[in-house]
């Protein structure tokens, strides 16, 4: 891309940036943004030639004086999808290009239908072939992206399943799933994705620790029924860590060497964790536990705790409350709408790209490939 194209879509990107937060006038956004005035006119003129922006109406805040015109982001200019797929059903919200929610679905997979086997690759591949295209019967407008949550570890680039027990994935790559689909689709663990539907405009700093549960029958020999990962956002940025295993949980009370196994107690107990309530409060402070050495460490602003395991609300407040260090319990929170937090989080992280210019020689999956709608205008 020659210079002057770079400088007209990173004007472009920084004006859509602004235009996320809310609508201003034209002067606002070259005030805002230290740019001329003529070149904010001549960029918002091409965003709404190109339907990315469109006037919103005069700025009724201005009492005396020629009203100005707000613009705004074209929510119909286009959609994103975000999906959590778990063992035996799947939730998926579709979001505008402005980021409204506008429809959200979940389904229990029709095994009648299925020709696969759980744990088996094709499975996954069937999966999400028939989310896709249920969601893109419902999306009326152009697709722009989809991002798939699932349990696991994922790549940065999110071209590669490194790992998932629950889709039967071992170093798996995407490209022959998702180049057939003419929009971008990346992968993302999924309590990164959770995490992320927390992520504000501020430098904030938090933890988001995720719980999920599985019938032992859907489980492979030896993988504990119950599943615990973070996601973690330090100054306002989801980490992946140096091999995107960040947020990885492994209890500092198991000193064993089974990779799969995550926390003291063994697959037996968690399998009937559930059923012993002396068994869930050892659960839940052994979580505590190793999340207050993760507060000591991190100093976050706040700890999210979500997933399945939380509808035993009051146990897990009890033990949170039980945290001897002054005002540790304070920052604790449970996020009892956590599925929703997995699939919006899944959307925003689209739309994150979407709206982000990549850096020089960027290997971010999407732009070489299949270019942004919004790098094009000029």
């Amino acid at each position: 891309m020659a210079n002057g194209q770079f400088q007209k879509a990173t004007n472009n990107f920084l004006i859509l940036q602004k235009l996320r937060e809310k609508y201003l006038s034209r002067r606002e956004l070259a005030d805002e943004l230290k740019l001329q005035p003529s070149t904010v006119t001549y960029a918002i003129s091409r965003l709404i030639e190109f339907g990315l922006v469109e006037e919103k109406g005069e700025d009724t805040s201005v009492k005396m004086g020629r009203r100005r015109t707000l613009v705004g982001l074209n929510s119909n200019f286009g959609c994103v999808f975000g999906v959590e797929l778990l063992v035996n059903h799947f939730h998926a919200t579709i979001t505008d290009f402005a980021g409204n929610i506008i429809f959200h679905l979940t389904e229990k997979y029709d095994e009648t239908i299925i020709p696969y086997e759980k744990g088996n690759v094709k499975r996954f591949e069937y999966i999400v072939d028939y989310v896709l295209n249920k969601l893109e019967k419902n999306c009326s407008n152009k697709i722009l992206g989809a991002c798939i949550a699932i349990a696991g570890i994922v790549d940065q680039k999110g071209e590669k399943i490194i790992f998932s027990w629950t889709q039967g994935l071992y170093n798996y790559y995407t490209n022959d799933l998702t180049e057939k689909y003419d929009y971008n689709i990346f992968f993302e663990n999924d309590a990164n994705c959770a995490a992320f539907n927390h992520v504000g405009l501020g430098d904030d700093t938090f933890i988001y620790t995720l719980i999920q549960t599985y019938k032992t029958e859907d489980v492979p020999s030896g993988v504990p029924p119950v599943g615990v990962g973070m996601g973690v956002v330090i100054d306002g940025r989801l980490r992946r860590g140096y091999t995107s295993h960040a947020g990885e949980f492994k209890s500092v009370l198991y000193h064993g060497i089974d990779f799969n196994r995550q926390l003291s107690i063994s697959n037996e107990q968690l399998a009937n964790i559930e059923n012993d309530e002396n068994l869930l409060k050892k659960f839940f402070k052994e979580i505590i536990d190793n999340l207050r050495f993760a507060h000591s460490l991190l100093d976050p602003r706040i700890i999210y705790i979500g997933g399945y395991l939380t509808k035993w609300e009051t146990i897990l407040t009890h033990e949170i409350l039980n945290s001897q260090i002054e005002n540790e319990s304070d920052c604790f929170t449970i996020a009892t709408y956590y599925e929703d937090d997995i699939c919006e989080g899944a959307s925003k992280l689209v739309l994150e790209q979407l709206f982000n210019l990549p850096p020089v020689g960027s290997k971010l999956k999407g732009w070489e490939t299949k270019v942004s709608p919004i790098i094009t205008v000029e």
